[in-house]
């Protein structure tokens, strides 16, 4: 018995290490030049940690001078000033920084995942490993990391809130605290996306758990820890969603996606963006006789003619596992051939699974193929307008699939009595899915957008960690790229990466002009006053104002990046006072709930009362 758990907690271990140092190379195989959205992270990151090396680690960055003539930070969705990245960038240089936070959540992903397998669904150890490789090695998470998606890091974080919410062990209030601090760490890391892909992959995945095991799904247990983590995490996030939500009332970035395709055209797509990569380039390398390379740029090139969108390779590819993908087949196959069993009842609970896991499955297409009249419908709603790359959530077939596919293996293999020839099989998938990760160096940095050399961006960090420069911001440079603006001790008047400012470049240059921040023009300086765009009302400003002479203290600290003294609403300060002492309390009660759980102390017996004799 005892070799057996050595043996699980060994291929445990070198699945973990495996994936995790895939992802953490992989991502750099190709530097200097690395994927483009990079180009707008690593500028935050050293722009964050320049204002944290001279203000404190715990001082909240509200606006920044150094891109497009001064923005808002913490109002910003995609700010990641409290991200695992930005922590890391403390002991590290950020592209380091990024990959092993990638890294970080890949592991815990996997781990996590063999959690719910192995102990929630109780499937056999093997089969748990299988689902947790399958959970974390796909071409969405693969596309994204190599793209630069920075805020998408969090995503293998899905097994957490398995856990959380389908343990019935998790007492509802401590599941609602678990979750709330799950939740803080998407919205305050900038991954405010991952709440949709995480929505429609839960729709998916709660009728496939309940149709596996339907003792998982208790509503009680269910809806009260998720009213619980509700709770909690409003008075967490309070402060940045009402913070966000002031900036977003002066650019909501409307967006929608229109894909001209049928229904049954966008389905055809979903499939080749589920084959993805893993599948479809070593299958055509075979069949076509090409090398493996021209199968990639051809497949590439094939999968956006597919989904007639505007959206780059890395961001439609969400290839499974081969392993997996053998896995579902053979058990289609097995399905197909199995003698159905005539029942004198009708289980009215599996029948509801049944239609609800149809409903979800058409709900997540809709969504995918932004048709529909309930898709229309939502997509009006308040922050689903600003929604984009619908062709992204076909995503949320990934996880639910998983599942099906371990416990697939599961059901093969569970009256096997040999032990060898268990561990055979087991080793046959996993080194599959395992090699199948290697067929992402036969596409070409083209295809996934590795543009960005960032060597040049790289030589400001040591120059704020070792040689202690602040980068005083006293230039306007119209046209500076955002990595720049270090050494030009600037501001830009670009930013072109930055989804809420970008359209707003042709008005910065009517406002600004090219020259010293300190040129007085009107009784204003040469750069604008970012209270305008988020707290108007109490500064008295507008946007695109710019700092007035009066306003000179302010101006002097907001250039050499020191805290400002302009006004914030009330609700606004009373709101940045709750996060930090809920943080203290939550886990200071997870303390000592895990220390009454884990630290057993003696009963003390009673000490007798000394009897009297007559």
């Amino acid at each position: 018995m005892k070799r057996k758990s050595f043996l699980i907690l060994a291929l445990i271990l070198i699945n973990a290490i495996v994936i995790g140092f895939f992802y953490f190379r992989y991502i750099g195989s190709t530097a200097p030049l690395v994927g483009g959205d990079i180009r707008y992270f690593i500028p935050r990151l050293l722009d964050n940690y320049l204002y944290q090396r001279i203000n404190g680690i715990f001082s909240v960055h509200w606006y920044t001078p150094s891109f497009a003539g001064g923005e808002p930070v913490y109002a910003n969705p995609q700010d990641i000033q409290y991200s695992l990245p930005q922590f890391l960038v403390w002991f590290f240089n950020p592209w380091q920084a990024l990959r092993l936070s990638m890294a970080f959540y890949v592991v815990v992903g996997f781990i996590t995942f063999y959690y719910f397998f192995k102990y929630l669904l109780e499937l056999n150890p093997f089969a748990s490993i299988l689902g947790a490789v399958f959970s974390v090695v796909n071409g969405f998470y693969i596309q994204h990391m190599v793209a630069g998606h920075v805020t998408f890091q969090p995503f293998p974080l899905f097994g957490v809130i398995l856990i959380i919410l389908f343990n019935s062990k998790i007492p509802r209030w401590i599941g609602g605290m678990l979750l709330s601090l799950l939740c803080a760490l998407l919205i305050y890391s900038g991954s405010f996306q991952l709440f949709t892909y995480f929505f429609l992959a839960f729709l998916v995945t709660t009728p496939v758990i309940y149709l596996l095991k339907p003792t998982l799904l208790n509503g009680k247990q269910l809806f009260g820890t998720l009213l619980w983590g509700a709770g909690f995490s409003i008075l967490i996030c309070g402060s940045k969603l009402w913070a966000i939500y002031s900036l977003m009332k002066f650019s909501p970035r409307l967006a929608s996606d229109q894909y001209n395709t049928t229904w049954f055209q966008g389905i055809i797509r979903i499939i080749y963006q589920l084959l993805g990569s893993m599948n479809i380039i070593p299958t055509r390398a075979l069949i076509e006789g090409v090398s493996s390379k021209q199968a990639a740029i051809e497949f590439a090139k094939l999968l956006q003619r597919v989904s007639k969108s505007t959206y780059s390779f890395a961001g439609l590819d969400v290839s499974l596992s081969p392993a997996l993908l053998l896995l579902l087949f053979g058990g289609a196959i097995s399905l197909l051939f199995h003698k159905p069993i005539m029942k004198a009842f009708v289980d009215k609970k599996r029948l509801i699974a049944e239609i609800s896991l149809v409903f979800a499955i058409l709900f997540v297409i809709a969504f995918s193929l932004a048709k529909g009249g309930v898709y229309l419908f939502l997509h009006q709603l308040p922050i689903m307008e600003s929604l984009r790359a619908n062709v992204r959530y076909t995503s949320a077939f990934i996880f639910p699939l998983a599942i099906v596919g371990a416990a697939i293996f599961n059901r093969w293999t569970r009256n096997w009595k040999s032990t060898i020839s268990l561990l055979v099989v087991f080793i046959l998938f996993n080194g599959i899915a395992l090699a199948s990760m290697r067929v992402y160096y036969q596409l070409s940095p083209e295809d996934q957008t590795r543009i960005f050399d960032i060597r040049g961006v790289m030589q400001v960090y040591p120059e704020i960690r070792y040689q202690g420069k602040t980068f005083l911001v006293d230039q306007v440079v119209p046209n500076a790229n955002t990595w720049e603006v270090f050494d030009l001790h600037a501001t830009d008047l670009i930013d072109p990466y930055e989804p809420l400012f970008k359209s707003f470049a042709a008005h910065y240059k009517l406002i600004l002009h090219e020259g010293p921040v300190n040129d007085i023009n009107n009784g204003y300086y040469n750069i604008i006053n970012p209270t305008g765009y988020v707290y108007p009302e109490v500064n008295n400003t507008k946007p695109f104002d710019r700092i007035s002479v009066s306003d000179k203290a302010n101006f002097l600290a907001f250039i050499n990046r020191r805290p400002t003294n302009w006004k914030m609403p009330v609700i606004q300060q009373v709101l940045n006072w709750i996060p930090p002492i809920i943080l203290l309390a939550e886990f200071g009660t997870l303390l000592v709930v895990m220390a009454k759980k884990w630290l057993r102390f003696p009963k003390h017996k009673s000490t007798p009362e000394p009897q009297s004799f007559p």
